[in-house]
Order: structure tokens, then sequence, then C-alpha cells
């Protein structure tokens, strides 16, 4: 987990804004909040989902291939060899 999910920027007028980063669990997602209470809650909001197993971005869902869905898989969860060369012989035949 990263050490300092909230930065603070200052920007070229003096407004001050936070940019959250969050990378964990396979997912990674940011956003600039107008204060840090604001940003705060942004990561509670993200974690809490993260926990429940809900989806974080569905925009970024919709774009991925099953070749790269079966790559995460593959990455983040402990399957024994013939599950492993199943999955990639099906991403071979299907052209991923």
């Amino acid at each position: 987990m990263a050490s300092k999910l909230i930065t603070q920027r200052v920007g070229v007028n003096g407004n001050v804004s936070y940019l959250v980063r969050i990378r964990e669990a396979g997912i990674s997602v940011s956003k600039t909040c107008r204060t840090e209470k604001e940003a705060e809650k942004y990561i509670r909001e993200i974690r809490s989902k993260l926990d429940k197993g809900e989806s974080i971005d569905i925009a970024k869902i919709q774009k991925l291939t099953l070749g790269e869905i079966f790559d995460e898989y593959l990455k983040f969860n402990d399957v024994y060899s013939g599950k492993v060369y199943g999955l990639k012989k099906t991403k071979r035949e299907i052209g991923t």
C-alpha cells in the first residue's frame, strides 16, 4: 500500500487542491478534491468498495479484453498449474 495517498497541490493562482492516488488490490484510481476532508472521504469510499468486492471504475472495466481479465486473474490468484494451463490455452484459442 502506498505510504502517502493524498498530495497537496497549489495552483498558479494559489488555489489548493488535494490529489488522491490509490493503488492496491490490482486497481489504480486517482481523483482531485477541493478539500483534504473530501479526499479522506474518497479514500474511505474506495477502500469500502474494495473490502466488499465491488467495482471501482465501471468505464475501465468495460474496456478490458477477455485476455486482460485472464492475465489479471492469474496475477492476483493462486491457482494450480492445470488451471493456469487451461486459462492460457483458452486465451490463445479465442485470440486475445
